[in-house]
């Protein structure tokens, strides 16, 4: 017990789910003991643990680091449970054993768990404000009530759709999505404004008023504030409420997103038309294209018909050359005759004439 007083205040002995950690040194908040603010036990199968009576500087160190990034971590939900991680559910609606919340009986809410389309049948949370005047009445068998930052976003929305010339009547059916979330030492709320799909799935977001007016075919003038996106949950409607107003918005919202989904596909069908054709021209001009390279082959390389042979070359005659020899006179004959008598010459009966 000489560690009691440098250990936080939510602490506990005992862990309600043992942990599996192999990597985090049981010292961040994926070890379900350190989230709870809770020491490892025998039960638990980690690796090379940190979180322990014998290592309380370390771990106090590390409690330190995550509050820095988040404050409301290892805090309690309720009085008596020390559960402060929160669920993240998207298909289990709550309901499901490993929802942090339904298993220990805790109610989903806003501050820790983020959370869709939540059942939680210990306290499911009221995420809407019905519009003023619309007919619908505010849910009120589970959760808080709407805090005032999300009525004021729903009459501000009232008051910029009445600006641009419709009425709280036509925003039967919307409602108010609030997200909390926390970046660094800073905690943000974003505000949606909702709609229930009348072709079922998920609710169709808008992320501004502007948004919403042009979706209700107003003339809007304002740009409105845009915040980035986030999951839709369907909104929590009294059973007990039979408005023929709403029904009939409904069915106008219904035709309206029937017909930009007709649209949309013709717009697809000419847009896989245009390529059709495209690839089309470009194969006939491949085609085209091959057939001239054939012909351009063909006629340098066929045998050419009578008329394209060229005449024979005829070897052009010999050249005559005019040579005019010296006429013989006497003076040249007496030089041969002394030539061929002369002496030691052979005799002239032994020449050969």
């Amino acid at each position: 017990m000489e560690y009691a007083s440098d250990i936080d205040v939510y602490a506990v002995s005992v862990t309600t789910k043992p942990c599996f950690c192999k990597n985090t040194k049981c010292l961040k908040l994926y070890c379900e003991c350190f989230a709870a603010n809770t020491f490892c036990g025998d039960s638990c199968s980690c690796l090379d643990c940190k979180n322990l009576w014998s290592n309380v500087d370390e771990r106090s160190k590390a409690m330190e680091r995550v509050k820095e990034q988040n404050p409301k971590a290892f805090r309690a939900k309720v009085e008596g449970v020390k559960q402060g991680k929160g669920c993240h559910c998207k298909n289990s609606k709550c309901l499901k054993k490993y929802c942090e919340c339904f298993q220990n009986n805790l109610p989903c809410d806003d501050a820790y768990c983020s959370c869709v389309m939540c059942e939680n049948p210990v306290g499911a949370r009221d995420h809407y404000v019905p519009a003023p005047g619309s007919g619908i009445l505010p849910h009120k068998k589970h959760g808080p009530k709407p805090s005032k930052e999300v009525i004021a976003a729903m009459n501000g929305l009232v008051e910029y759709i009445t600006s641009c010339g419709g009425s709280a009547a036509i925003l039967t059916g919307f409602y108010v999505k609030a997200h909390h979330r926390v970046r660094g030492n800073k905690n943000t709320t974003d505000y949606y404004f909702m709609f229930p799909n009348p072709l079922g799935g998920s609710d169709i977001k808008f992320r501004s008023r502007p948004e919403v007016a042009r979706y209700l075919g107003l003339k809007n003038t304002s740009p409105g504030l845009k915040t980035p996106p986030y999951e839709t949950i369907p909104p929590l409607i009294n059973d007990n409420v039979n408005n023929d107003s709403s029904i009939m918005r409904a069915s106008q919202i219904g035709n309206r997103m029937h017909e930009k989904e007709k649209k949309r596909r013709q717009k697809i069908v000419a847009m896989e038309k245009r390529e059709e054709k495209k690839a089309s021209r470009v194969e006939n001009q491949g085609e085209s294209n091959s057939m001239q390279f054939m012909n351009d082959a063909f006629e340098t390389f066929a045998p050419l018909s009578p008329t394209q042979v060229p005449p024979p070359q005829v070897p052009p005659p010999p050249a005559v050359y005019n040579l005019k020899l010296p006429v013989p006179t006497s003076s040249m004959a007496s030089s041969v005759e002394s030539d061929i008598f002369a002496p030691g010459a052979p005799p002239k009966e032994n020449m050969r004439k």
